[in-house]
């Protein structure tokens, strides 16, 4: 007994573990970095070494010049964020699930095209399209508006083509024909029967969507010239900008301040949809 237990014991791989352990430490030392600098006061950032702690503790300090340097611009920003991601991504992942569910489990002409084109969407870089948006949101006189920034963030090929292949084997035709059946029509059966069975894809998708949209930088960066709508990513790298030219104000302390509150956000975010991530991958299974 001892030796068949022992047989099913998976194997530890020294080589495996090492490799992750050098991942572990790639990823978290910037992270440990962004830290312990928003710990630092502007003088001590420059003068001592960035995994080093030096000079007066100043991580609240440094919070609230944050939230109070121009005017509290730092604050708008996050909201403009928030609004795009809430609008942007939450959209984009409604979209994804209802259009992906529907090529999935429906049959009808032109479905292959359109599978076609979505691989194809999936393959072009948004920055290759940037341009063009512009150009074209420039003529219908959206440009330097919140929905320069929404409209295309409500665009997710990637999310509608996964969305497409996890609903292909995790919703079973025999559980749709059921409902049928018992006389619940199509739009019932999706809401009510199948979301359920969809929760894991469409929590991957929002954290994909979430993520893409929080850190969209070159797009906002183009479409908009009003500071008031800045993004995150884009106003903390105008302040980044002022460290620069004749009459310059650096305010890198307060840059990476800005850095650390604004990951904040997407590490409670991914906690949070972990769970149902979790939850759902058992969530109305069933037994064939």
């Amino acid at each position: 007994m001892a030796a068949s237990i022992s047989v099913l014991r998976p194997r530890r791989s020294r080589t495996l573990t090492a490799v992750m352990a050098l991942y572990l430490l790639y990823s978290l030392v910037p992270l440990a970095w962004l830290v312990i600098s928003a710990t630092k006061t502007q003088p001590a950032l420059l003068s001592t070494p960035g995994l080093a702690l030096g000079g007066p503790f100043a991580l609240f300090d440094n919070i609230g010049q944050t939230f109070s340097y121009d005017n509290g611009i730092f604050l708008r920003w996050l909201g403009n964020t928030l609004l795009y991601v809430v609008v942007g991504a939450g959209g984009a992942t409604v979209l994804a699930t209802a259009a992906g569910y529907g090529l999935a489990k429906y049959r009808f002409r032109g479905r292959q095209a359109v599978f076609a084109v979505v691989l194809g969407a999936v393959a072009v870089p948004g920055t290759a399209l940037a341009v063009p948006t512009f150009l074209l949101f420039s003529k219908l006189g959206l440009t330097n508006t919140p929905l320069a920034v929404i409209i295309p963030s409500l665009i997710s090929p990637f999310g509608l083509y996964l969305i497409w292949v996890y609903a292909t084997d995790a919703i079973p035709d025999e559980m749709m024909e059921a409902a049928r059946i018992d006389g619940a029509g199509e739009l019932r059966i999706f809401l009510s029967v199948t979301l359920r069975q969809l929760a894991p894809g469409i929590v991957t998708v929002a954290l994909f969507a979430v993520v893409a949209t929080w850190n969209n930088y070159f797009l906002p960066l183009i479409m908009l010239s009003d500071p008031t709508w800045y993004p995150l990513t884009v106003g903390l790298n105008q302040w980044s900008a002022q460290a620069i030219g004749a009459a310059a104000q650096p305010v890198y302390h307060l840059v990476i301040t800005g850095s650390l509150l604004t990951i904040v956000p997407l590490v409670v975010a991914f906690l949070f949809l972990q769970r149902f991530w979790q939850s759902g991958l058992t969530a109305g299974s069933v037994k064939q």
